[in-house]
């Protein structure tokens, strides 16, 4: 999840089926992907945006 069009598929989708979505934390995101220090987690972009697309189980 460290590849900008990753995060820009998901943020994408998330703005179109997902209501309760966080597009301020996704600009974040978008703007960091790529970077060498930018790490994602599904559990981190699920609890940070509100995300419904990714499950994340322990």
């Amino acid at each position: 999840m460290r590849n900008r069009n990753t995060i820009e598929l998901l943020g994408f989708w998330e703005t179109i089926y997902n209501p309760d979505f966080k597009p301020l934390e996704f600009e974040g995101f978008r703007k960091q992907a790529g970077l060498n220090s930018f790490v994602m987690t599904p559990k981190r972009w699920i609890e940070r945006t509100n995300a419904i697309r990714i499950i994340s189980k322990a």
